[in-house]
């Protein structure tokens, strides 16, 4: 059973009336991941951020490129900054923390001991309209992984990320989708490449299918993308018996 933190407790989802998207009756990947999970019948407690369309390197803000100029602004992004006193660190990343050390501390007020076992990742569209963020994007990904791990206490945190913009011919609107492919595909921890990230895995999107947009992910590929996230972590934590 998925046991889905609201933002104010905890509690089991339900299709069409647990909002876990920006609309209710929409679903990410998480329905497909705990299904798939959940069948030796253990629970799983779930912490899901979200904000779509927002990039992970520190250069934009939102929708709008600054790049690596000084601002007194913090930007609309994940960056999670070299470390707290960061001035790039992004308001995203702040507020994911946030939210992910509320649903932790609700588990503790009920007495329990939670155990963070998992990260997903579902990102990148954004970071693939500029040739920089594309490129270093591996980078960032796994400066992403580590401060998490640093900031939820939980050292070389297993994550999944799935490999964004599978459509071809690549789209207009993201004129560095190969490159930022490639650069995801170089982060998975036996990739022999020196943007390798440990205990990571990619999941490739290639045969999932998209809603009109070209972009995102139907119903059944977004059930697809939790089924294949679930398999590659069970992959992760199998090889590590």
């Amino acid at each position: 059973m998925l046991i889905f933190f609201t933002g104010k407790g905890f509690v089991p989802i339900e299709l069409g009336k647990t909002k876990s998207a920006a609309r209710v009756g929409d679903f990410g990947p998480e329905i497909g991941f705990s299904h798939e999970m959940t069948k030796d019948g253990k629970e799983i407690y779930l912490i899901k951020f979200f904000s779509s369309g927002m990039p992970l390197h520190h250069g934009w803000s939102g929708g709008r490129w600054i790049g690596d100029a000084p601002s007194s602004e913090r930007r609309t992004n994940f960056y999670p900054g070299i470390d707290d006193e960061d001035a790039k660190k992004g308001i995203l990343y702040s507020a994911m923390i946030l939210k992910f050390t509320a649903g932790i501390n609700n588990l503790k007020a009920y007495g329990n001991t939670p155990k963070i076992r998992r990260f997903l990742w579902m990102q990148g569209e954004r970071d693939a309209q500029n040739k920089q963020s594309a490129n270093e994007y591996a980078a960032c990904l796994k400066l992403l992984r580590n401060r998490i791990s640093a900031d939820l206490k939980t050292p070389d945190l297993p994550m999944v990320f799935g490999q964004v913009l599978p459509h071809t011919p690549a789209l207009k609107r993201y004129p560095h989708t190969e490159l930022i492919r490639a650069q995801m595909a170089a982060a998975v921890s036996h990739s022999g490449k020196p943007e390798i990230i440990t205990r990571a895995t990619m999941v490739s999107t290639d045969k999932f299918p998209l809603l009109k947009d070209k972009v995102h992910y139907n119903a059944k590929g977004q059930w697809m993308l939790g089924q294949s996230m679930a398999v590659a972590m069970r992959d992760i934590l199998n090889t590590e018996k």
